[in-house]
């Protein structure tokens, strides 16, 4: 058994290998125990590949002895604890996830990384058109609200006087229990320093770029993000941002906005194609409900 087990770890199998058709290396019972279940065994004991064949025994054992209290607690008729179909209800749904999960990965390399190429016109094309964004960097400051009446709060406070720092660290500050005295602190919080296009979202690198060094911006919404209020205090030229300097990287970026909307739109097909029946909503969790809005 030890020589069998150390040719099926080699990879080399014999006709002489228990292992050799199916994988079996024993039955107890009639019911298989496999040189899977022996590598996993060997593996949540934490034993080496190459340990001897006295420790090989022991997995063994150990396989046997689980199988012999596993069939004894059917023929109890124990299966139809609620601990045990509790527990057995788990693992399938994570086999079941993982399933889905390796199934998604495969899909998605075939059906949706395989099929998006960009050409050398295309990223070229982009170059030519967002070219000033993309040969500037921008100074920015940026605050950032839930909701849209707070973000326009703000922009009242500066229409009415009051400077875009002042009013940063002032609501830096209030909502991030910041010492008001701890200006330093303070700024690294909403100064983003110079940014580059490739690091803005394009729906506000759109308003970045109509704006002029220290315009304050109307709200922009960004969905993740909430609303945000921007401050441009520089713009200025980078050097090196030529065509090939930055070919392979705008492809990069071209290529991920493909990737993304590509899955999207497979998703959107496959979804329009499925019965899909909603049976129930998960239960809420227990706890007080979250007091509504006026």
């Amino acid at each position: 058994m030890g020589l069998a087990l150390a040719l099926a770890a080699c990879g080399k199998p014999t006709e002489s290998t228990a292992a050799k058709a199916d994988g079996v290396l024993m039955r107890v019972n009639d019911r298989p125990i496999t040189l899977f279940d022996f590598n996993l065994q060997q593996l949540n004991a934490g034993m080496p590949k190459d340990f001897s064949e006295e420790s090989q025994r022991q997995v063994l054992d150990a396989l046997v002895r689980a199988e012999l209290m596993y069939q004894k607690g059917l023929e109890l008729g124990l299966d139809q604890d609620p601990g045990y179909r509790n527990a057995v209800a788990l693992a399938e749904a994570k086999l079941a996830m993982v399933k889905r999960q390796e199934m998604q990965k495969r899909v998605y390399e075939r059906e949706i990384t395989q099929k998006v190429e960009i050409s050398d016109e295309q990223a070229k094309e982009y170059y030519e058109r967002h070219q000033t964004e993309i040969t500037h960097e921008y100074h920015l400051g940026s605050l950032q609200f839930p909701e849209e009446k707070e973000a326009l709060a703000v922009l009242e406070r500066i229409r009415n006087g009051e400077s875009f720092e002042q009013v940063a660290d002032s609501v830096t500050a209030e909502t991030r229990g910041i010492d008001p005295s701890d200006t330093e602190n303070l700024r690294r919080q909403w100064d983003l320093g110079h940014v580059r296009w490739r690091q803005i979202p394009e729906n506000i690198m759109a308003v970045i770029a109509k704006l002029k060094e220290g315009d304050v911006s109307e709200p922009i919404y960004h969905e993740g993000s909430g609303y945000i209020v921007l401050k441009l205090f520089e713009k200025r030229e980078v050097p090196e941002a030529d065509f090939p300097s930055l070919r392979a990287e705008i492809k990069e970026i071209l290529r991920n906005a493909a990737l993304k909307e590509r899955e999207e739109s497979y998703y959107q097909a496959l979804k329009a194609q499925a019965r899909i029946q909603q049976v129930a909503m998960p239960p809420q969790p227990a706890g007080p409900k979250p007091a509504a809005h006026p």
